[in-house]
């Protein structure tokens, strides 16, 4: 295989013009160029191809453009993996980027462990303006080589309640792997990223974790949760999730301890998210509505069994413990409302 391609990064586009020349030039500045960069162009409407076609001619990097009728950037993604060439496969958003020294960082990891998934951490960037940061919360792993599937698994709810598992763009994956066991991204608009990474998990047997944040997640104005400020049927989101890691560790045989202790977390950080949620003005739901979900999702035994193996290590783990365990709509209600409120502060991003 030549040098050059041995990562294949993958970017989905939909109407995503004013964004391909910053796109472009990130991948220029990258310290090496021994990948690929498949564009998968997802049915856009606006310029984005013509825009994409003439900035390429710059392109001091390898690439293939591809285009389809729209079918959301889990579909895009399948595509660009059967298009791949690379060792390694990386996904990259339209709107994000790589630190300049990220392909050289994790080939050097690559060739040290030949792991299956190589992990890293990335940079939240939150913007007031499109080119105006306001703040950053940086997000980094501890460095570890985890080997053999069931110590990968039993690390894996951690990994997620540190929030660096459910991302597709902060790992790098042995194409070869995915092809074998088949895995691709469903297509689900929420929380499809994650769903890949169950599955492939289930058999992924050498795992390098990097102590770099390699990746800049961009959260701009138009991304904001005023543009999106309600999700429905969230709460069967949230328990498909965590169904999904009890069944990925039960599999392994690791669903105990710690490991179900973190999962549980999760789910419980994810039931507040649920509570608030529907507390938003969008939502179009009456008080009376908020609380009879409430009632539900207190007397849900997924609930009851997370509350059971809860191992709370922050304090606001502890109050979200609490409050749960009180099971009264009156008090789970107030706390909710309040947390709505606040939802796009920098507070809450700390909180989170």
């Amino acid at each position: 295989m030549s040098d050059r391609l041995f990562f294949s990064i993958i970017v989905p586009l939909y109407n995503c013009e004013d964004l391909v020349d910053a796109m472009v030039e990130h991948f220029n500045e990258q310290t090496s160029f021994d990948f690929e960069v498949i564009f998968v162009n997802d049915g856009s409407k606006d310029g984005t191809l013509q825009r994409l076609m003439q900035k390429l001619e710059s392109a001091a990097f390898a690439y293939k453009v591809h285009t389809q009728k729209n079918a959301g950037p889990g579909e895009a993604r399948n595509t660009g993996m059967a298009l791949a060439a690379g060792e390694y496969l990386l996904f990259v958003d339209a709107d994000d980027y790589l630190v300049p020294d990220a392909i050289d960082t994790l080939r050097k990891s690559a060739e040290e462990t030949h792991a299956d998934v190589l992990l890293f951490g990335y940079h939240q960037d939150f913007y007031v303006t499109e080119t105006e940061l306001d703040h950053r919360v940086t997000v980094v792993p501890d460095k570890q080589v985890l080997t053999g599937n069931r110590e990968i698994v039993a690390a894996v709810p951690l990994l997620d309640e540190k929030k660096v598992f459910s991302f597709a763009w902060n790992k790098a994956v042995k194409r070869a792997l995915a092809a074998e066991k088949t895995v691709k991204f469903s297509k689900r608009m929420h929380s499809e990223d994650y769903f890949f990474y169950i599955e492939l998990f289930h058999h992924v047997q050498s795992l390098a974790v990097l102590d770099r944040a390699l990746y800049h997640y961009i959260k701009s104005p138009r991304e904001t949760l005023t543009n999106q400020p309600y999700l429905k049927n969230f709460y069967a989101l949230i328990t498909d999730r965590y169904t999904a890691m009890q069944n990925l560790l039960k599999d392994a045989g690791v669903y105990a301890g710690e490991s179900a202790a973190s999962a549980a977390n999760t789910h419980i950080k994810h039931i507040f998210s649920h509570f608030s949620n529907n507390c938003s003005p969008f939502s179009g739901l009456q008080g009376r509505e908020i609380r009879q979900d409430i009632q539900r999702t207190l007397t849900d035994p997924l609930t009851a069994e997370a509350l059971s193996l809860a191992n709370a290590r922050s304090r606001a783990q502890k109050i979200m413990n609490a409050l749960l365990k009180t099971k009264s709509v009156w008090v789970c209600y107030p706390f909710a409302k309040g947390v709505s409120a606040m939802r796009n502060s920098k507070l809450f991003d700390k909180m989170k």
